[in-house]
């Protein structure tokens, strides 16, 4: 089961030979895992939340069964808690002085800086010149800069921002750059 679902524990197919079973009751054995509350103990079908976890992690849970004679039985269940990669909730990418011209010198690069945002963390930070094809990933993350190739005339240029989980977040602007 996955990280923070509804789980169900089910002892319907509990029965006795000899009467009927007239109590249940769900408990949760201790064995370093996170405890959980256990809704509806003391019924034939329990349900708890999965906890959040940093890996799969199993849970043992207990149930006793008491028949109209006072006997009692009990069973039980391991349930493996998968954890799940975070899915990025905030994910962007600026560019800092974007819309302002930039005259580049003799050589044609110039240095770029911007910044990323991602609540779960930024695996990099790359750019593509899509007037000339150069590409490459910046210096940095949350604060980064890229040294990047200008061809004469307008240049179109991609910059995206890849986060932990693979979502993307891109920024692009043309016709700002300048070359001599």
């Amino acid at each position: 089961m996955e990280e923070r679902t509804t789980v169900t524990l089910d002892g319907s197919d509990s029965s006795d030979s000899d009467g009927a079973v007239t109590s249940y009751i769900w408990s949760q054995i201790p064995n370093g895992a996170p405890s959980v509350t256990i809704a509806g103990a003391g019924s034939d079908q329990a349900t708890f939340q999965a906890p959040e976890v940093t890996a799969d992690t199993v849970l043992e849970f207990e149930l006793r069964v008491v028949d109209n004679s006072g006997g009692t039985n009990t069973d039980r269940v391991r349930v493996t808690v998968t954890n799940v990669q975070p899915i990025s909730q905030v994910l962007g990418i600026a560019i800092i002085g974007l819309g302002e011209s930039i005259l580049a010198t003799d050589s044609k690069t110039v240095t770029i800086r911007g910044v990323s945002e991602s609540d779960i963390g930024i695996e990099r930070v790359s750019y593509r010149n899509l007037t000339n094809n150069t590409s490459g990933d910046a210096i940095g993350t949350a604060e980064w800069s890229a040294e990047i190739m200008l061809v004469e005339g307008e240049n179109q240029l991609r910059f995206s921002v890849l986060a932990v989980d693979g979502n993307t977040a891109t920024n692009e602007t043309r016709g700002c750059f300048i070359t001599t």
